[in-house]
């Protein structure tokens, strides 16, 4: 009697453990895939930052040469008007020597 209950009592134990054995093993499974999924979206997050980061990059980069170019340009057009002005002055200087001479031509005749 004392056998079969403590036989019983054996097979119940090695039943239970068999039970959480596979338990155990199911959860790992889980965390094992938990973690495969963990992983995959990490390096899928990475990579649209990434992505996002150079298509930002490229962005600025293209806006501060056109940024640049305009500058050039006002630096160009600054340069063509301080030459024109120049120009006119030498012009308006001659044209005043002339006009003074005529005027002394003037006075003396």
């Amino acid at each position: 009697n004392k056998t079969a209950q403590l036989q019983a009592q054996i097979f119940a134990t090695k039943l239970e453990s068999d039970e959480k054995a596979k338990a155990v093993a199911m959860l790992r499974r889980a965390l094992d895939e938990q973690r495969d999924l963990t992983l995959r979206l990490t390096s899928e997050q990475e990579k649209d930052a990434q992505q996002r980061l150079s298509n930002q990059k490229t962005e600025y980069e293209t806006t501060i040469q056109r940024h640049l170019g305009f500058i050039d340009q006002l630096i160009a057009d600054k340069k063509d008007l301080s030459d024109k002005v120049e120009t006119l002055m030498t012009q308006l200087r001659s044209t005043e020597k002339k006009l003074g001479d005529r005027v002394k031509l003037l006075e003396e005749g």
